[in-house]
């Protein structure tokens, strides 16, 4: 079962979650685009298997992943030493400074954000026993 937020399943009728996810984009450098976009936002707090179970899913699925654009990680657990996660196509923006853990969001484990037209349409956290069915259905991975 997927853990959906429901407070952030979409800003259509509250902007603050909106103004809050740009006002993060803004405090990492990020110029967002308009269209459609899909961020995996890895907190500092995350459960280190959680963390190293997604680098190697995305690192394993790279070829797979069907989505209108390209996926962003943000990353604030900055796991550099992770094999897994330097040669992989995506944007990674480091958040050396922690800039996740200042928004009103409650990141816990590594979330999938997607966006359109600057509007928050689904925050989607992953569950440690979770993390690739998760990734799966929300980067449209079929399963073979």
């Amino acid at each position: 079962m997927v853990m959906l937020l429901p407070f952030f399943v979409s800003c259509g009728n509250d902007k603050g979650d909106c103004a809050e996810f740009s006002a993060l984009l803004d405090s990492l450098n990020f110029d967002a685009k308009s269209d459609s976009s899909c961020f995996l936002v890895i907190p500092a707090f995350s459960c280190r298997g959680c963390v190293q179970t997604t680098w190697r899913f995305l690192s394993e699925h790279q070829d797979q992943i069907e989505l209108e654009n390209d996926i962003t990680i943000i990353d604030s657990y900055c796991l550099g030493d992770d094999p897994f996660a330097l040669d992989l196509p995506f944007n990674v923006v480091k958040d050396s400074c922690s800039f996740v853990e200042k928004t009103a969001y409650r990141f816990a484990n590594p979330t999938v954000v997607k966006t359109k037209d600057g509007m928050v349409l689904s925050v989607v956290s992953t569950q440690a026993n979770q993390i690739e069915e998760i990734l799966s259905e929300q980067f449209a991975i079929s399963k073979k």
